[in-house]
């Protein structure tokens, strides 16, 4: 057999189909019956009191069995056991998440406990006494917030309040069908689009400057920064948004979430990870306090390794969203500027608010991952991170 030098490759995994658009969700009827006859509907607490699902009710009642759950919080051990103990011996052949990210998660682990036995304790990543065998339910992800791109990943985080929070994670786990519809997000509270927003927006800028970064996620996360710079601000900061904003930060909140699946991410989900299992603060607030101080350190290492690659790719980050052509260093200080507005605009509570102190910080830093963040930072720069924010 002959040796040939295989490099560069790199794969890419996401749903096998996408709908995307205006009320779309009122699809959402007849891809079902397409698929079976008895449906696990994961709701959150509010789209459930909401008139759109209302009248998506009327068009599924008596097409099928249906089964509702409404769920609140993060998802947690004990709120995934609960669930698929409820269902295990019953037949379900497609389960569906409307809600925020959390609402996903929460319908992506049901879909794959449903085909497991035990607890979905025995398959999270770094406890795991038993590897998941990459089969779920049918699953459609349908987003009612933009920001966590929970809708294309292929992992669920799962917490244990004040001990961790871990992924069921596998290629396979990446839900069957998104369905995106732009409408949904328009009553969404100013403060989860926030914190939802800021999420989206950390996981592209770490995506596009991740060491596995690659042509097609950087195509994607350059064409997302294009649209929050025409319309990031006026959605979550609720500045009078059309459609099409809101049709914007749709799909850049999807690509986000294609591309951290595939790409990983950088230190912010390092420390968001280890901070929100520790203290139960909301993800999107973790991210978003962070992203501005870290990516300040990294472009600091950046320059003082002289590490041109990644230097420019922030530059274009900050001319991309601006929308304007720019040189290297303008492009740097127009990301600069960017952030400090954001985070100025944002008014997230600091992290002493949610219990967090000094004497946590050590205990923090030992257990964040830099994952694939584009430069080495060492403990100190982490602590340095972590007391802007306290």
């Amino acid at each position: 057999m002959e040796n040939y030098q295989i490099d560069g490759v790199f794969s890419f995994i996401t749903n096998r189909k996408l709908f995307f658009g205006k009320n779309g969700i009122y699809l959402l009827p007849s891809i079902i019956q397409e698929i079976g006859n008895s449906f696990l509907f994961i709701l959150s607490k509010s789209f459930s009191n909401s008139d759109t699902w209302n009248n998506l009710f009327r068009l599924i009642n008596g097409k099928g069995k249906v089964f509702i759950e409404t769920v609140s919080g993060e998802p947690t051990v004990d709120s995934i056991d609960l669930i698929v103990n409820k269902y295990r011996e019953r037949v379900i052949d497609v389960v569906i998440g409307i809600g925020g990210g959390s609402v996903i998660d929460t319908a992506k682990a049901v879909s794959v406990m449903l085909m497991e036995d035990g607890s979905v304790e025995e398959y999270l990543e770094g406890i795991a006494t038993k590897k998941p065998i990459g089969i779920k339910k049918f699953l459609i992800a349908v987003p009612t917030t933009f920001g966590t791109g929970s809708e294309a990943t292929k992992n669920a985080v799962i917490g244990k309040i004040g001990v961790f929070k871990r992924s069921l994670r596998h290629d396979n786990f990446v839900p069957d069908i998104a369905i995106i519809d732009p409408t949904l997000g328009y009553d969404v509270p100013v403060s989860v689009r926030i914190s939802s927003g800021l999420d989206a927006l950390t996981q592209l800028i770490e995506a596009y400057t991740s060491l596995k970064s690659n042509l097609y996620s950087d195509s994607l996360c350059e064409k997302a920064f294009y649209l929050v710079g025409k319309s990031f601000e006026k959605v979550i900061f609720n500045q009078d948004p059309t459609y099409d904003d809101f049709s914007n930060v749709a799909l850049a909140s999807y690509y986000s979430g294609v591309c951290l699946a595939n790409v990983g991410l950088g230190v912010v989900h390092g420390f968001a990870s280890v901070i929100g299992g520790m203290f139960g603060i909301p993800h999107g607030v973790v991210c978003g306090s962070l992203l501005y101080p870290a990516v300040l350190k990294n472009l600091q290492k950046l320059i003082d390794t002289d590490s041109r690659f990644f230097l420019e790719k922030y530059s274009n980050i900050g001319n991309l969203i601006y929308g304007k052509c720019g040189g290297f260093k303008e492009g740097i200080e127009r990301l600069k500027l960017f952030l400090e507005r954001i985070s100025s605009l944002a008014k997230l509570r600091k992290f002493s608010e949610y219990g967090v102190s000094e004497r946590d910080i050590d205990n923090i830093v030992s257990k964040t991952s830099l994952k694939e963040n584009p430069v080495k930072l060492d403990e100190n720069d982490l602590i340095e991170i972590l007391k802007q924010v306290l």
